[in-house]
């Protein structure tokens, strides 16, 4: 396959890695994520999917249904034997 100049398709972030790599190396396959740094990524992928669920969990909760569901969980803590 011919080499492709990088500036026909600019930059892009590798999705695996996070790092800034011209579109046509990630075309090409030319590119090597650096294992630190597709670590760090990851994790900052994994705090992200905490924080959306955190947030859902809220609006879960203070939402009519969500209120039902936690007025009989603490109906039935406080009724239990």
């Amino acid at each position: 396959m011919a080499e492709v100049p990088w500036h026909v398709f600019g930059t892009s972030r590798c999705p695996h890695c996070g790092s800034e790599v011209p579109v046509a190396r990630l075309l090409q396959g030319g590119h090597a994520c650096d294992p630190e740094l597709q670590g760090a990524h990851e994790l900052a992928q994994l705090d992200e999917q905490v924080e959306a669920l955190h947030f859902e969990i809220d609006e879960f909760l203070r939402s009519p249904l969500g209120r039902k569901q936690l007025a009989f969980v603490r109906w039935c803590r406080e009724h239990r034997d």
